[in-house]
């Protein structure tokens, strides 16, 4: 009897016992899994959502939402004849207005275009001609542009 529980004991009763192949295999795949994980990952390719020329709303990471033509799309994302939606609430009726505004024509700067890192845009989408949106681009860009305003006078 002595015998049998001494070989019981060698054996390890309901241990496994793997061939060192396996074990090898095993510790290979969990070392190369371990690297994958820890491998810089390398950014998928930014397309924006249309053609260069088309109308595009970019939503920023930090919630920002831009209207304009797109540009460019190489590096950046360069946007023409920008937009923001303002909104206001109507003091009398409560409501809430949203206005389209011009950046050009409503900054100080009247800035021509807007260079957007992609690291920046969560989102983009094409804004089609018949939306809202779209009507009040459309609007904005045949309406006459305003008068320059008159350059500062020089101080020395």
């Amino acid at each position: 009897m002595s015998n049998q529980i001494l070989a019981e004991s060698k054996a390890g009763r309901g241990s496994l016992q793997l061939p060192v192949g396996w074990a090898v295999l095993i510790a290979g795949l969990a070392i190369a899994a371990a690297l994958l994980f820890q491998a810089p990952r390398t950014p998928a390719p930014f397309w924006p959502a249309g053609a260069v020329g088309s109308l595009q709303t970019v939503t920023l990471t930090n919630s920002t939402v831009y209207f304009g033509r797109l540009k460019s799309a190489e590096g950046s994302i360069v946007l023409t004849d920008v937009y923001e939606a303002i909104a206001n609430t109507d003091p009398e009726t409560k409501q809430r207005i949203t206005r389209l505004v011009s950046r050009r024509k409503a900054d100080w700067h009247g800035p021509l275009d807007m260079t957007i890192p992609f690291a920046q845009v969560l989102f983009m989408e094409s804004i089609g001609p018949d939306s809202t949106v779209g009507k009040a681009i459309a609007n904005a860009e045949q309406a006459p542009q305003p008068a320059a305003a008159p350059a500062a006078p020089a101080t020395h």
